[in-house]
């Protein structure tokens, strides 16, 4: 029996290339015998996915710069599936004006910037960006789903 040299890399993990849901990895092994006859045998290693949802304070804004989009602008609220691990960006255009109101991005719940990329975690996750009012008098922010106004205060209060 003859050796030949392997390209299988050694066991553990890699960081794949990241790719848009569905996707799979397919690995084929040949083993060829010293008489050249050749068996060939395949697996499917199908990734794990999670749901991302995304919101605004006001249903309706528009988020952009999506990757899983092709970077084009897409109204909330809306959920895509995306591999676990994976990167994508989202934004929040500021200001947006919707329903004869104006809107400035302000904050988004995971702490990131206004415009940011996402690594997907293992759990299905929200993520939603606050919004201040253009008077400047309130602040609206999403709360157990529904839009509440809450006082802005001067002074740094």
């Amino acid at each position: 029996m003859r050796s030949r040299p392997s390209t299988a890399r050694p066991a553990g993990r890699s960081r794949p290339r990241d790719h848009q849901y569905p996707c799979w990895l397919e690995v084929r092994l040949t083993a060829t015998d010293s008489g050249g006859l050749a068996s060939t045998t395949s697996v499917r290693l199908d990734p794990r996915n999670v749901v991302l949802t995304f919101r605004t304070n006001a249903g309706g804004l528009k988020l952009a710069g999506l990757t899983f989009n092709n970077e084009a602008a897409q109204s909330t609220p809306f959920s895509v599936t995306v591999v676990v691990g994976s990167q994508t960006s989202v934004g929040a255009p500021s200001p947006q004006t919707f329903n004869r109101s104006t809107y400035f991005f302000s904050s988004w719940s995971d702490g990131g910037p206004q415009n940011h990329t996402i690594t997907a975690p293992a759990m299905n996750t929200t993520y939603t960006p606050s919004t201040g009012s253009a008077d400047g008098s309130r602040s609206l922010r999403w709360v157990s789903g529904a839009c509440l106004p809450l006082p802005v205060w001067a002074g740094g209060r």
